[in-house]
């Protein structure tokens, strides 16, 4: 199983291990309801870097991808990024991933099956293009730092306490090294992706710890973030949609531009959109008891199945248990009475809406 490039400091640090997309990755360190109350009121830094990191060179790089994304890479403004996917003929999911313009380069972020999708299909038909296509994964290492004082520890390491606008791109230097800071609000506002060399990967770190150290930081594993995704029903890849999924049953909307021109799917999306017609959405449930449900949990409504667990983790901010399950539309209404089924047995749920990213 492949391990992280800092495997060892995260063992130095007490690290807990889970396995997500075939990596071993940190689930915990101190405890993660600890690290969760970190990011709220301080700052939390994660290893993120077992996602994929693809990046698209060449003169042709906008157009090409321009065709064949959903959201408008055309219109990306030098320095910015955006969400998107990719998606079959039929407006099914092949891939999601988050795109970032690094100035001579675009850079996409996804998680390693999503990225894998991406490579196949694009792999086909980008010769016709002037566009080169290079996965350089382990190349480098992606932490992310997030919550109200993360600005400050990004100006006690890099100097700089300007708030990015949503999505925005700031590159710069360090200890000579290249280092991109990726605004990534989905989950907080403050949400900043660090991109770095492997190389430089390890001194970074540590030098976020310590910066971000006597104002709270806390390294983060992923069970922390879990609950945080949770609350703001971002779906994951593999996960709560796969390539069954047409991206608005997950709720992908920002990924989508509904005024570019033609990219794959697009007759699909543009007929759902237009007559509003889906027959499953991915829904936020708060549920009864302690222990969350475990994936492929039964979804009932009046004695009738509609739909399946996802996943689940407990919320502190709700005191509760949260869902993330894949239900029929007319039942996703918030404050809908529901019940999960499980090992024969029955708990009660409720539709909730997901908060805002703050």
């Amino acid at each position: 199983m492949p391990r992280l490039p800092l495997h060892d400091l995260h063992a130095r640090l007490g690290a807990r291990w889970e396995e997500q997309e075939g990596w071993e990755i940190p689930c915990a360190y101190s405890g993660w309801k600890e690290e969760y109350a970190a990011i709220q009121g301080s700052a939390g830094l994660s290893d993120l870097s077992f996602l994929s990191k693809i990046f698209f060179i060449g003169p042709d790089r906008r157009r090409f991808l321009n065709g064949l994304l959903t959201n408008d890479v055309a219109g990306l403004k030098p320095l910015a990024g955006l969400p998107a996917c990719l998606l079959t003929p039929k407006g099914k999911l092949r891939a999601d991933l988050l795109l970032y313009d690094l100035g001579s380069e675009l850079l996409a972020l996804a998680r390693p099956s999503a990225a894998a999708n991406l490579a196949r299909d694009l792999s086909r038909i980008i010769l016709l293009s002037q566009t080169t296509m290079e996965d350089s994964s382990r190349g480098f290492c992606l932490f992310y730092l997030a919550g109200p004082k993360a600005l400050l520890v990004e100006k006690s390491v890099f100097g700089r306490l300007e708030a990015p606008r949503p999505y925005e791109v700031r590159a710069g230097e360090w200890q000579g090294s290249r280092v991109w800071l990726l605004s990534e609000p989905r989950l907080r506002p403050e949400g900043c992706l660090v991109l770095c060399p492997v190389k430089a990967g390890q001194a970074l770190w540590q030098a976020l710890t310590e910066g971000g150290r006597p104002l709270g930081l806390k390294p983060a594993g992923s069970q922390a973030f879990n609950a945080l995704r949770l609350e703001r029903g971002l779906p994951l890849f593999g996960v709560d949609m796969d390539q069954d999924t047409i991206p608005l049953e997950a709720g992908l909307e920002e990924a989508i531009s509904f005024t570019k021109g033609c990219y794959l799917g697009q007759e699909t999306i543009a007929r759902v959109k237009n007559l509003g017609h889906i027959n499953r959405i991915l829904a936020g449930l708060r549920v009864s008891g302690e222990a969350p449900p475990a994936p492929g949990t039964r979804v009932f409504h009046a004695e009738k199945e509609i739909g399946r667990v996802t996943s689940a983790a407990y919320s502190p901010r709700l005191g509760a248990v949260v869902v993330l399950a894949m239900i029929r539309v007319s039942e996703s209404q918030p404050g809908t009475k529901l019940e999960l089924e499980e090992g024969g047995c029955r708990r009660t749920a409720e539709v909730v809406e997901f908060f805002p990213g703050t």
